[in-house]
């Protein structure tokens, strides 16, 4: 039952929660772990990894103005980054 004085109440903890392991889910954790150390390799080798992590926000920023039917174009977001106009 809810009793606000204390917390959790009947919520079992994550930690005593058994999930059924299947062949399935262990080649995804493995096909996972190989494409991520793929992507942190591909990243490694980039002159300016960080770039990658800059224009995240501005493509989200574009996204967001084609919501509000504001147009822009990729140019026109990277030049503005650019040159902070």
């Amino acid at each position: 039952m809810l009793d606000k004085d204390m917390p959790y109440n009947d919520i079992p903890f994550i930690t005593t929660i058994q999930i059924e392991e299947t062949k399935g889910l262990q080649k995804l954790a493995e096909d996972t772990r190989v494409v991520i150390e793929l992507l942190n390799y591909a990243i490694s080798i980039l002159p300016s990894p960080y770039i990658l992590l800059d224009t995240l926000s501005l493509q989200g920023a574009k996204v967001s103005s084609g919501i509000e039917n504001i147009v822009t174009s990729n140019y026109d977001l990277y030049a503005g980054y650019i040159f902070k106009n």
